[in-house]
């Protein structure tokens, strides 16, 4: 159910955003209305109002000083007064500042006041301050940015700064005093934070220290990693990708993921993935001689460090991360990555460019290559062809992964891997495991990738 005109403009009544057209709390243009009417969902629309710059401008940073200076919410009246008073931003900052309950928080028994310049020999407030909204101390450069200003000018900067306005708490507390004043009832099972699925359309998540933005379901919450970002198929038929050119993943912390499916040829370019340390992409094509490329451009994939490709059990599937010119992973160590590679059939092909700046300049680089049930007999007799998986991986110049390390797994199956470095001779050493399933491997692309093996070792393993 969407939010109807009512309950819009009585929301914005109730954070004191109303007023005569022209007027800086104007009510609600036609514009507005008419875009969060046409959201489908009462608690993605809620998310859609929170985003909009008058209430980050002039709502959050009163809500915040509510919950730094008191340690709670003001009740909608008491918000909607604040913003409606004609007071100034730093007014409204002053008045917190020597409010006694702050004062006891952040400087009791000392001798402040609005008009205190905040140096090194007082900077605990500003400390506390970080410690009390953040979670965490600011760095030294950070706190030293405050130094000059008066403590209600710090004040203010703080509770107005991006990293206040996209906290969970903030945007907890702002949507529980907007579905008590338009009469929605309270969401009852939230979404959870760190999981978020992309549309057809072009989607963000961003995060920054502690916090992620996402306008896709579109709310704001915090999260220190293990952000899940899925992209299903989609569409008016079902099968449309939704990790499309213009996508921007850019996340922090770690253990995040990506889940993609696609559904048979796509070329990315226009799109930026950061941050993502676990990519699991799917070809759920119906048939043969499919290819996706996920190319990005200089710079924009990076921290992925490990990739896993399942093509479906189809021959002639192609899945390329990267190209020559701007692999992935230009700030995050190619060593150790791991390739996994499962479900190719005939004639397929695995395929990671990185930068070259990935691979360590004193070489030493090591590569696992997971591969499951991949290379395949055509025709189902024993006269069949038997074709292989290519899976390359190299930077598609000199440099590369010193060693190889290739599991080869699948109950039996037969894995032909036509193995290659994409130009680069690095590789002294291919170590090989199974468990028991038959292994073929060959040089795949240029034999010159190889011309410095040393070393083979699969004794035991086999």
């Amino acid at each position: 159910m969407a939010l109807t005109q009512t309950q819009i403009n009585e929301i914005f009544a109730a954070m004191g955003l109303v007023g005569p057209p022209g007027s800086p709390n104007a009510a609600p243009s036609a514009a507005v209305i008419t875009s969060l009417e046409a959201i489908g969902d009462t608690y993605a629309g809620l998310n859609a109002l929170i985003s909009l710059p008058e209430v980050q401008n002039q709502v959050i940073p009163i809500l915040a000083m509510f919950d730094l200076s008191l340690g709670h919410d003001p009740t909608s009246a008491t918000l909607s007064s604040m913003v409606e008073s004609g007071l100034t931003e730093q007014q409204i900052a002053d008045a917190f500042v020597e409010d006694a309950t702050f004062a006891a928080t952040y400087y009791n028994g000392e001798n402040f006041n609005s008009s205190t310049i905040i140096d090194s020999a007082n900077s605990g407030i500003i400390t506390a301050l970080f410690l009390n909204g953040l979670g965490h101390a600011p760095t030294l450069s950070t706190l030293e940015g405050f130094f000059g200003l008066t403590l209600g000018q710090a004040f203010l900067a703080f509770t107005q700064s991006n990293a206040i306005a996209v906290t969970g708490t903030i945007n907890s507390s702002l949507t529980q005093i907007l579905e008590l004043a338009s009469g929605i009832p309270a969401q009852a099972n939230p979404p959870t934070p760190q999981d978020f699925t992309l549309t057809n359309g072009s989607d963000s998540v961003i995060s920054g220290q502690n916090t992620v933005q996402t306008t896709t379901p579109g709310v704001l919450v915090q999260s220190d990693g293990g952000v899940a970002v899925f992209a299903p198929l989609s569409g008016p038929f079902g099968n449309q990708p939704t990790l499309t050119v213009g996508d921007v993943i850019n996340v922090q912390g770690p253990s995040n993921s990506l889940t993609a499916l696609f559904d048979g040829n796509d070329i990315l370019t226009g799109m930026t993935i950061k941050g993502v340390q676990t990519w699991n992409i799917t070809q759920d094509s119906i048939g043969p001689g499919t290819t996706v490329a996920v190319e990005g451009t200089t710079g924009s994939i990076d921290g992925v460090t490990t990739l896993n490709y399942s093509g479906n059990g189809f021959n002639d599937t192609t899945f390329q991360v990267g190209i020559t010119g701007h692999g992935i992973d230009a700030t995050t160590p190619a060593n150790g990555f791991t390739l996994g590679v499962s479900n190719t059939g005939a004639d397929s092909n695995a395929i990671v460019f990185f930068d070259p700046k990935s691979f360590n300049p004193a070489g030493g680089d090591a590569i696992t290559v997971n591969a499951n049930d991949v290379g395949n007999t055509t025709g189902g007799t024993s006269t069949s062809i038997i074709t292989s998986t290519f899976i390359e991986a190299g930077s598609g110049g000199a440099s590369g992964f010193a060693t190889w390390n290739v599991n080869s797994t699948g109950a039996n199956a037969l894995n032909n891997i036509g193995l290659g470095a994409l130009g680069s001779k690095a590789a002294t050493t291919l170590n090989v495991t199974d468990d028991g399933s038959a292994t073929i491997i060959y040089n795949a692309g240029d034999a010159a990738d190889w011309a410095n093996l040393a070393v083979i070792d699969a004794v035991g393993k086999l």
